[in-house]
């Protein structure tokens, strides 16, 4: 193995105005590569090291899935189960047409949720102002705040169109109620703890804040890298609420934890079983058929995203390489996260990449150092 290319690929981002940029390689259960590139502060005075925070966003994704993933092994949800089985809220759901607010003729489903085929957007401020409003009272929960949604119209009838937006958060209210447990105490109770993660969370201490990674943003028109004036995650809306979508802060080294059983069958080094390997795949099989997976591929009649992969269960799913370009194998699964953020769990090659930065924004470095990372580590790991 030879990460030589890997590491100054890195460095040369940075020289280019990547602020900061960490990865991290397991395969088999063994850190392989890691590597930390750039500077935590802003001022350039603190290098970017293993114990460098950054809010994951999205990338909370694949730890919510996991422990869906976990409940629906354990009998206690189903993927077409009525959601109105754990969230009486919402057996009424009203959605867009044209024009016209309509009643939707079908349950919204566990399935319609995890697989982004509910009708939910992300335009939180446009859409719904109800929950808008609710995440302003204070002591508001996670549950509490995601019944709002249910007062306002949803973009579609739910398990007719893919639309990225608020239904991991869904997800979370009905693991609370699944588990009888808080979403984040549900998480350390079956992933953190067990495997040994640390320094992540929805809600980072005084200590954890100091380590955190400057956030910058990526200016639209000219693709410059300046510095963020917010810097926090929107996504943690109020003290009490746990974004299954977007909460979550770590670095690569904890993040990664999790990521490596994935790839290594759901069971840590250490013999702790967390998933089935047959639950692994139900999670990596694509979920999207007809307008749903046309509109996971497309918005407006455009082409915009993901060639050579579809959906599974709260993750992106490797189908077609020749399509994708990427080097992992056909079932790699993972996602991304709004700061630059993503995740790579390969259970053929037994391989996790983690790779972290905090630069919101859509920008082509980002875009382009995320699709290089992983076919060099791939190259890297053959070589």
């Amino acid at each position: 193995m030879d990460f030589s290319k890997v590491g100054a690929f890195l460095d040369e981002q940075v020289k280019l105005g990547l602020p900061m940029g960490q990865v991290l390689v397991t395969k088999d259960y063994e850190t392989v590569y890691s590597h930390n590139a750039g500077w935590q502060d802003a001022e350039k005075t603190v290098p970017a090291s293993d114990d460098t925070l950054c809010w994951c966003f999205s990338n909370t994704k694949v730890y919510t899935a996991t422990c869906l993933a976990r409940l629906i092994e354990a009998g206690k949800i189903g993927l077409d189960d009525p959601v109105s089985n754990y969230l009486p809220e919402f057996a009424e759901i009203s959605y867009k047409d044209g024009d016209e607010i309509k009643k939707a003729t079908k349950p919204l489903t566990v399935r319609h949720l995890i697989t982004m085929t509910s009708g939910l957007s992300y335009a939180y401020k446009r859409d719904y102002p109800h929950f808008t409003e609710a995440v302003q009272k204070p002591g508001v929960t996670t549950r509490e705040a995601v019944a709002a949604f249910v007062k306002d119209p949803w973009e579609f009838e739910p398990g007719t169109e893919f639309l990225y937006g608020f239904s991991h958060d869904v997800v979370a209210a009905v693991i609370e109620v699944a588990s009888g447990m808080r979403f984040s105490e549900y998480m350390r109770k079956i992933i953190f703890e067990p495997l040994g993660i640390r320094d992540t969370g929805f809600r980072p201490n005084e200590e954890q804040k100091t380590r955190f990674a400057a956030m910058y943003r990526s200016v639209p028109e000219t693709g410059e890298i300046v510095l963020r004036e917010a810097q926090v995650n929107e996504f943690t809306f109020c003290e009490n609420y746990e974004s299954g979508g977007g909460g979550l802060f770590s670095c690569p080294k904890e993040y990664g934890k999790l990521l490596t059983v994935l790839a290594c069958g759901g069971v840590s080094k250490d013999g702790y079983r967390l998933l089935k390997p047959e639950t692994i795949d139900l999670m990596s099989k694509n979920q999207l058929v007809g307008k749903p997976w046309y509109t996971y591929h497309h918005e407006g009649g455009r082409e915009i995203r993901r060639p050579g992969y579809g959906y599974g269960l709260g993750v992106r799913v490797h189908m077609d390489p020749a399509a994708s370009g990427r080097k992992t194998s056909v079932g790699e699964f993972g996602w991304t996260g709004a700061a630059g953020a993503l995740s790579v769990i390969d259970p053929k090659k037994r391989l996790a990449i983690v790779y972290a930065q905090h630069v919101r924004g859509k920008g082509k470095q980002k875009t382009m150092i995320r699709e290089a990372l992983i076919n060099l580590v791939c190259e890297a790991l053959d070589a």
